[in-house]
């Protein structure tokens, strides 16, 4: 039995979130707040859709989910995957961000039609591992290619 634990979410921006500051204040807060418990993840925001992938013991794991439900800059929060893990896909990152340019939404787009996904999601349709797999791999890929440039810069 693994020790790991992992929800998966995707929910709207309401009209007090403000993209500049509250994305800032978000990737922050959820730092030092993961940190603290040992949870890692990442966030991606784009066209005022958050996708997140919250990882770490059950516990804690749940908790942040529920922390984020009651956020006021957050509606509609649809739990696509909650499932325990063998390994963590983010374990270097107590919160990752990615804000999705034209570039980054090509390469989502390649892997899993991220309109879909939020239409998908919109309707409650279930969404299947593997595409949800196939999202995190993505996210991983554009994670490591950031670091790698902001190392050579």
């Amino acid at each position: 039995m693994s020790n790991e634990y992992q929800i998966i979410y995707i929910s709207e921006k309401t009209s007090e979130f403000e993209a500049e500051r509250d994305l800032n204040k978000i990737t922050s807060a959820s730092f030092r707040n993961n940190n603290a418990r040992d949870v890692t993840g990442v966030l991606m925001y784009n066209g005022g859709f958050f996708f997140q992938v919250i990882e770490g013991k059950k516990e804690d794991v749940i908790y942040t989910y529920n922390k984020i439900i009651l956020d006021p800059r957050h509606q509609n929060v649809n739990l696509l995957s909650d499932r325990e893990i063998e390994h963590r896909s983010f374990e270097n990152w107590p919160m990752a961000l990615i804000k999705l340019s034209d570039v980054d939404l090509d390469v989502i787009d390649h892997v899993v039609a991220w309109n879909d996904l939020i239409n998908d999601s919109r309707k409650h349709e279930p969404i299947s591992e593997d595409k949800i797999d196939r999202l995190i791999e993505a996210l991983r890929y554009k994670i490591d290619m950031d670091t790698i440039s902001s190392k050579a810069a």
